[in-house]
């Protein structure tokens, strides 16, 4: 029924942005999950400033939790880039809160791009499916967030390098131009100056 109704639909899917500045992640806070997922945000990226709110990730309870954290979100007065769900591993039976139909529909009514990493790559849920961009561990979910520094100050480096490089070729350009009609200038007063001898 949900496919039906177009959660799923890749259409529908935005793109993260690639430099956020502030996200909230819904996560257990006590779990290790969390924790790796901010210290690769911290590793990769420092400064991201990330608002927290801890759910259940597993049990009867866990889908309200989820849920409840989502509409506050929702109804947040906070300008967020994204909104980050995830957990670590865990059995089939441990991962149903994010099947949930009301997990499912309220990722999908999130008025800002979401990303979602469950369990281990194996692992597959229909809050994955729903999000905006699938991370395949909580881990990935951080690559998938924000940029390498260092790759992004190579690439940086690499513009300023291709900036510099075409201004001096332009330079060159305009010197050659230069020299050639100084000669050119010379060529016509060497034969003005013999038109008026003759």
């Amino acid at each position: 029924r949900l496919a039906e109704e177009g959660l799923f639909d890749a259409s529908r899917k935005r793109t993260l942005p690639r430099f956020p500045k502030k996200i909230t992640l819904v996560a257990s806070t006590e779990s290790a999950a969390y924790g790796d997922f901010v210290r690769i945000v911290s590793e990769r990226w420092g400064g991201l400033e990330i608002d927290a709110y801890h759910v259940l990730v597993q049990g009867e309870k866990a889908p309200a939790t989820i849920v409840r954290a989502l509409a506050m979100i929702r109804d947040a007065d906070e300008a967020y880039d994204a909104v980050v769900l995830t957990r670590g591993g865990g059995s089939f039976e441990e991962l149903m809160a994010f099947n949930d139909e009301r997990v499912v529909r309220a990722l999908y009514a999130c008025p800002v791009p979401t990303l979602v990493g469950i369990g281990h790559e194996r692992d597959s849920t229909l809050a994955e499916e729903v999000a905006d961009v699938r991370g395949s561990t909580p881990t990935d979910c951080a690559r998938r967030l924000v940029p390498d520094r260092q790759e992004v100050l190579y690439e940086l480096a690499s513009m300023e390098e291709s900036i510099v490089r075409s201004f001096e070729q332009t330079i060159q350009r305009f010197h050659r131009l230069r020299d050639r009609a100084e000669q050119a200038l010379d060529r016509w007063a060497e034969r003005r100056q013999l038109v008026l001898q003759s």
